[in-house]
């Protein structure tokens, strides 16, 4: 049997007030079995045959009404999985018709698993006798285990006035060892259940017990001899007599500690079970005052908890009623942090906590999320988390029990932490420890540690599972130290992220203990203690055998380049949780601010001349102007050239900054057009946004500048007015030029 995803989408559908009333009767079926003759029926109405696989078939009528969990039927639907279901089917592609969490209610499974017809099978019903003894009969005919040579035989019989369900087992043969699930459903789903197990190694077919959990199953075994039902084989459900007189309404019970938010789970436990009982819940903040809640009328109650509140329950037969014992549910109190030596092997049943047994041990343990595929359990208690299979599970390392996260079931990409509560606060070496399996996927477990009670975590590099190549195939043991932590409100966390594979992630005797030594002397050498900016620095630690520094290196040397006065933290190890740590300060002095004018204007015509003076430090040198070394000097350029000076501080630290002058064609045209079409620039000064108009009707080259000359925005257009927007750069001084034809003008404008 291939192991099967689908996602079901949940219908919901409301019932009547009578249909809700007679919820959670299914377990309260009597059962009995026999063993008699196998009358094959023929005739009838042929549904499917030798082509059927997952098949359903609704809306078959039964042929009178039929009682099922105090609702009465008329018609069902059949599925070639060996099941019905009353009423019509969702789903038909399920192979675990009782403990699928797939949204179908109300079924019979006489042989539910992946079957399929044999050439030449069939599946048939009719409807035998008269009123009010009448009888409805699907037979499945020579139906196989899929893509096997089974040969399987069996009916389901539904038997009128009695209400009495029977399904009856034929010839078989068996090809190959299988489980099938074989019981009924109720309307509550997988939470209502009456089933049978049947085990090669426990009992027979002719010896079944009552399933303990909906996953329970029976076995068909290939093996001398064969393990299977003899023909003839019988097993009958019985529905309980009406009630009659005043019910026994038993007593409430449930968790009596919840966590706020957390669904409670209430039923009655030694209540009258029958049919035609009504049931009405009532709370009750002190349990003096009742109130009925509206919505609570059935056996089972599962409200979500807010604060300390007492429940009981109404049970009634007709005008007749009793009153349960109520129960008081109290909050959760908040968890202790264990001391240490701490040794957990996970063999004891876990306890509650927020949830049914889902923590090791209710005081020190928690678990995200508390139920659902993607929580944490117990390897062989994943009914108390609604599991949907025990699929995948890890045999334990030694003992009854190790921690497992069902990454088997688990969506892909979802997540579950099991998290430790622990006392850390000495100054010793703590060491983690614990045995770990993850046998094949791409699933991973992380580590984290918190220091402050949860409110940040640290992941712990030295350990992570996942990627394949990282797996571990059988149960190896981790180590991690974590040195002097020094807290007495630490978390540890086992984060598991699901792959949806063929395994899951266990962990098994895990042990926390403080170990001893000598912290390392660790060392530092800089190569400068004070430095510029923009000067590197050598760092050489000694004492240790490996180091790693607060930049993440983790060689014994590094290099860096700080902008500003830093300090430098080391931690050097000599052996596993044994540290040492040692810090280096390095002083950064920054360079000057440097600016230069240029006289006249930064635009100059052929031939012409500029002073460019420099300001802000002590010391110049004009790199590109022949290395002078005076704050001004002047220059006669050809064309336009960018000039770079180098100014020093009294720390002896330099920048570096660039002015250009621009070359420009100076001609009498330039100056009549000018002259006739004069430029106008407005505002200015302004806050970024600015009108550049000149009306001659031809093409303009319009450029902004910096005070370098650079060049920081550029236009053509033949309009006779632009609007400018440099409001995203910085204020101060700025050029504009515009050239238009032969004439080509700069302007100065400061935006503010």
């Amino acid at each position: 049997m291939n192991k099967n995803y689908l996602n079901y989408f949940l219908v919901w559908v409301l019932l009547s007030g009578f249909f809700n009333l007679k919820a959670q009767l299914i377990p309260s079926y009597s059962f009995s079995s026999s063993i008699g003759s196998y009358p094959a029926i023929t005739g009838g109405t042929v549904l499917g045959n030798n082509t059927n696989d997952d098949d359903i078939f609704d809306n078959v009528p039964i042929g009178f009404n039929f009682n099922y969990g105090g609702t009465n039927f008329n018609e069902l639907s059949v599925c070639a999985n060996g099941f019905i279901k009353f009423g019509v089917l969702l789903n038909s592609s399920t192979y675990n018709p009782i403990s699928d969490n797939f949204g179908d209610d109300t079924i019979v499974a006489a042989l539910g698993a992946d079957i399929a017809s044999n050439a030449g099978g069939s599946l048939r019903y009719r409807t035998n006798g008269t009123a009010p003894n009448r009888v409805f009969i699907v037979q499945w005919r020579d139906y196989s285990s899929y893509s096997n040579s089974d040969t399987l035989n069996f009916q389901i019989r539904l038997f009128e006035t009695s209400n009495r369900i029977e399904v009856h087992y034929g010839y078989f043969y068996v090809d190959v060892n299988n489980l099938y699930e074989v019981g009924l459903r109720g309307i509550l789903a997988n939470s209502e259940y009456n089933n049978r197990s049947v085990q090669s190694a426990v009992n027979t077919w002719s010896t079944s017990v009552a399933g303990t959990v909906s996953t329970d199953n029976c076995e068909l075994d290939p093996g001398t001899p064969q393990f299977a039902p003899v023909s003839g084989q019988r097993y009958v459900w019985s529905p309980p007599p009406p009630c009659s007189g005043t019910p026994n309404a038993g007593a409430a019970s449930g968790p009596t500690l919840a966590c706020v938010g957390q669904t409670v789970n209430l039923n009655l436990s030694g209540a009258t079970l029958a049919s035609g009982l009504s049931y009405q819940w009532q709370s009750s903040p002190n349990g003096v005052t009742w109130t009925s809640v509206p919505s609570a009328t059935m056996m089972a109650y599962n409200p979500t908890f807010t604060a300390s509140i007492y429940y009981r329950c109404i049970v009634a037969c007709g005008s007749n009623s009793a009153t349960s014992t109520p129960i008081q549910i109290l909050p959760q109190t908040a968890n202790v942090y264990a001391s240490v030596p701490l040794l957990e092997n996970f063999d004891n049943t876990w306890q509650n906590r927020c949830d049914l047994r889902n923590v090791p041990v209710s005081a020190n343990w928690s678990s995200f999320p508390t139920t659902g595929d993607n929580s944490w359990r117990r390897q062989d208690d994943g009914i108390s988390a609604n599991w949907a299979s025990s699929a995948g599970i890890n045999a334990p390392l030694a003992g009854v029990g190790c921690a497992d996260f069902n990454t088997y079931d688990a969506a892909a990409g979802t997540t579950g932490d099991l998290d430790l509560y622990v006392n850390m606060g000495t100054s010793s070496n703590y060491q983690l420890s614990f045995y770990h399996i993850n046998p094949t996927g791409d699933d991973s477990l992380f580590v984290y540690l918190s220091t402050n009670g949860g409110a940040t975590f640290t992941l712990n590099s030295t350990f992570a599972s996942g990627d394949y190549s990282a797996v571990d195939l059988n149960w190896n043991k981790k180590t991690i130290a974590l040195g002097a932590v020094n807290s007495s409100s630490c978390i540890v966390r086992f984060h598991a992220i699901s792959d949806f594979g063929a395994d899951d992630i266990s962990l098994d005797s895990l042990q926390l203990q403080t170990i001893g030594c000598v912290p390392p002397s660790v060392t530092v050498a800089a190569s400068q203690a004070t430095v510029c900016n923009g000067t590197a620095v050598t760092f050489t630690a000694a004492g240790a055998t490996t180091y790693t520094w607060s930049t993440a290196a983790t060689t014994s040397t590094i290099s860096v380049t700080p902008s500003v006065s830093t300090v430098y933290t080391v931690t050097g190890e000599s052996t596993p949780g044994c540290t040492g740590t040692k810090t280096v300060a390095v002083t950064v002095n920054q360079g000057p601010a440097i600016s230069v004018s240029v006289a006249p204007s930064i635009s100059i015509c052929p031939g012409g001349s500029a002073i460019l003076t420099a300001s802000g430090a002590i010391n110049y040198t004009w790199t590109s102007a022949g290395n002078q070394t005076t704050s001004a000097i002047s220059v006669t350029p050809a064309i336009s050239t960018v000039y770079n000076v180098v100014g020093t501080n009294s720390l002896g630290c330099s920048t570096n900054t660039n002015v250009t002058v621009l070359v420009i064609i100076c001609t009498n045209v330039q100056s009549q057009v000018m002259a006739t079409n004069p430029v106008n620039i407005y505002p200015n000064p302004s806050r970024g946004e600015f009108t550049i108009e000149l009306i001659n009707g031809e093409t303009k080259e319009i450029e902004v500048l910096d005070f370098t000359g650079r060049v920081i925005l550029k236009n053509r257009t033949d309009k006779d007015a632009i609007d400018v927007n440099i409001k995203d750069l910085a204020n101060g001084l700025y050029y504009v030029k515009v050239h238009s034809a032969n004439a080509t003008d700069i302007f100065k404008i400061i935006k503010q």
